[in-house]
Formats: C-alpha cells, sequence, structure tokens
C-alpha cells in the first residue's frame, strides 16, 4: 500500500498551524502526529494520515477530528486518513462520526 522507498514526511509544522487561534485563547493543542506518505498505486500521488491519540472523554473529539480533515484537506488538496486511538478506560466516549443537519441539508 505505502512505498516505503520514498521518505515519510513528518508534517508536525504544519499540523500546529492549522489550529492556531488555540494558542491565541493561551490553550494548547496536541498535535500528535501528521505524516505524508507515498502510495504504491492509486489515483493520487500521496496521501495525510493523521494519528490523534485521545486519553480523555471531552466533549466535541468528534468536531475536532472533522476540523483537522477539513482544514487540511483545504490547505494541501490531498486526501487525509484520520485514525484515533482512544486510550482511556472502559466507559470512554469512543465516537465514530461527526454528523450535523440544518434544514434537511
Amino acid at each position: 500500500m505505502f512505498d516505503l522507498n520514498r521518505p515519510i514526511e513528518v508534517m508536525d509544522k504544519e499540523l500546529r498551524e492549522i489550529f492556531p487561534e488555540r494558542e491565541k485563547k493561551g490553550g494548547t493543542r496536541q498535535a500528535d502526529l501528521l505524516v505524508k506518505v507515498f502510495l504504491l498505486k492509486g489515483g493520487f500521488e500521496y496521501l495525510l494520515v493523521h494519528l490523534e491519540i485521545e486519553g480523555s472523554n471531552r466533549t466535541g473529539f468528534e468536531k475536532r477530528m472533522f476540523q483537522y480533515a477539513y482544514r487540511l484537506f483545504d490547505r494541501f488538496g490531498s486526501p487525509v486518513e484520520s485514525i484515533a486511538v482512544f486510550i482511556g478506560d472502559k466507559g470512554q466516549r469512543r465516537p465514530d462520526h461527526f454528523y450535523r443537519k440544518v434544514l434537511h441539508t
């Protein structure tokens, strides 16, 4: 699937840059991992892989994952594969999608 003969590019700086408003509010953003990988076959040259490690039950996780994906796609124009790894206890929320419907749209 991945072309391991080509370098994997770690994009930590780019991941932090897509949420600059967090730093202005004094909050911290744990930018887990964003890498650019090249594929052996496919209709596009490379794929961005966003890996998010989540250990809490904070609300808004699914919205934040959606925001990461669309901001990365908007900035780079490349497909984004988002992977969440839940490391909390058995009672941890594990949302698997973000959905919003307004006026039947």
